[in-house]
């Protein structure tokens, strides 16, 4: 299955660089204190970044069942972690557990 899906330690390391410069630009663009991605509403694009930053967040408000972080193995497990302590990572999981109750 690595080879058929290509996973190797380069491909994952050039996963998690892409991940955070995602993060760093949501990051950015909330810097000056808007409460959404687009400014004072709600909209896609919030949605689109928390449910593509749910793979890596493993929010426990997800719709489906994601592993929790005692599941994951160690390495994994870091990552996750890492990205929720970012600020783009505390911003999707707040919109998860805003939105979804």
């Amino acid at each position: 299955m690595s080879r058929h899906r290509k996973i190797s330690e380069r491909n994952i390391i050039a996963g998690r660089e892409i991940i955070e410069q995602a993060f760093d630009r949501v990051e950015k663009l909330l810097s000056d204190g808007r409460p959404f991605l687009c400014g004072s509403q709600f909209t896609a694009a919030d949605l689109a970044f928390a449910s593509m930053a749910a793979a890596i967040l493993l929010p426990p408000e997800y719709g489906i069942r994601l592993p929790t972080l005692e599941e994951l193995p160690v390495d994994a497990r870091a990552d996750v972690e890492k990205f929720r302590a970012h600020s783009a990572g505390q911003y999707a999981l707040r919109l998860f557990k805003d939105r979804v109750q």
